[in-house]
């Protein structure tokens, strides 16, 4: 810029003013254009007075006026995303209520385990086993108490044949001469303790073995009576209740031992393993899972849950067709549909996230994978 102050004007020298009026003429007209063009130039560049000299208004491309404040404010505006297809990214989960939980009602040890995770498998395909060593003894033994409460009441129903009859009789006979003979015994030691001979413990031991022989007496007579009588049909009730109550005890011990073996409820992926051999299973409720030995899911139960920006959830309705890929797979897209928006959005991270219903999902989809949804217009 050209300041005033830069101007320098030297006075003629002495032999240049005799030169005469026009050459003074000049010198001076090239120098108050000089001083003009000065002035003007630092009037010019001064703050607030170049907007003033610049044209009101600009012609845009359609010829139409435009004001410069209004050319400003059309260059600030952000522009509008187009009305194509955008995408989102998310996640792959289970339908609700999740996998599915094997375990089992017993408490042992595990004996081993076949699967191991990430195997597919088909409903009833044996998973693990347990140590049944202990059920299956308690098995046998219910068994055959069924088999003796079975015989028994089969004996009261039959009755008892004169043989057996005769057979009791001997035994009340037997039975009531052992107590003759104690009897005689207690009474000859009373006598002796009279006399002060034995001591009063010989007494005592003689009057209890004569108490024992008259309940065996006792016994020999009333199963006398059962064979000559038959049973009664109270007795052969409780019969039947002993077999029954022995069939349960059964039927629960083998149930023991069948659930020692774990097979698959469902067709599917095993997602997690639990245990390993030698562990012990117990079923308390203070356990996080109790019995619990593996999860199982169903690759055909899975859904997508994806984060779409706000800019774009208004370009999202329910039943809208998804185009999916995988990070696993991202050359094998498959088809969803949006089946929910959820009402809220989150604040931090400015998007809504929308369920997407996957009606037939690839085989090599996994809970918890990444993906990518394409929202077509």
């Amino acid at each position: 810029m050209v300041s005033i102050r830069d101007l320098k004007i030297e006075s003629p020298a002495p032999k240049e003013a005799a030169s005469g009026n026009g050459r003074r003429l000049g010198l001076n007209f090239a120098l108050g254009a000089a001083l003009a063009i000065a002035i003007g130039l630092n009037f010019v560049e001064r703050p607030g007075i170049a907007p003033l000299l610049q044209p009101d208004s600009e012609s845009s491309a359609d010829g139409a006026h435009v004001s410069p404040a209004e050319s400003r404010s059309a260059e600030s505006r952000p522009a509008q995303a187009p009305a194509g297809a955008f995408s989102a990214a998310g996640y792959l989960e289970i339908i609700p209520p999740g996998p599915q939980i094997v375990s089992t009602m017993v408490e042992a040890r595990v004996d081993h385990v076949g699967v191991v995770e990430g195997q597919i498998v088909e409903a009833g395909q044996e998973l693990a086993r347990l140590d049944d060593a202990l059920f299956r003894r308690d098995a046998e033994i219910q068994q055959s108490k069924v088999a003796l409460a079975r015989a028994q009441l089969a004996r009261l129903k039959a009755g008892f044949r004169p043989e057996e009859i005769s057979t009791a009789k001997a035994e009340l006979e037997q039975a009531q001469a052992r107590h003759r003979g104690t009897q005689k015994e207690h009474e000859r030691n009373q006598q002796l303790l009279e006399k002060k001979a034995i001591a009063q413990g010989t007494t005592d031991a003689s009057l209890a073995e004569m108490e024992g022989a008259a309940a065996q007496v006792a016994a020999r007579q009333a199963e006398l009576q059962l064979r000559q009588r038959g049973a009664r049909p109270e007795e052969i009730a409780a019969a039947q209740a002993e077999i029954a109550v022995a069939e349960a005890e059964a039927e629960r011990a083998l149930w023991k031992q069948q659930a020692c073996i774990i097979t698959a409820p469902i067709a599917g992926v095993v997602l997690e393993v639990f245990v390993g051999p030698g562990d012990w299973i117990s079923t308390s409720e203070r356990d996080a899972r109790p019995g619990a030995l593996l999860s199982i899911f169903d690759p055909s139960r899975i859904q997508a849950w994806v984060d779409v920006n706000q800019r774009d959830i208004g370009r999202v309705t329910v039943g809208q067709e998804v185009l999916l890929t995988s990070d696993a797979a991202p050359d094998q897209p498959f088809e969803g549909r949006v089946q929910r928006l959820l009402p809220r959005a989150n604040l931090q991270r400015n998007t809504v996230q929308v369920k997407i219903e996957i009606p037939n999902p690839p085989d090599n989809l996994r809970p918890e994978m990444s993906v990518k949804a394409s929202f077509q217009p």
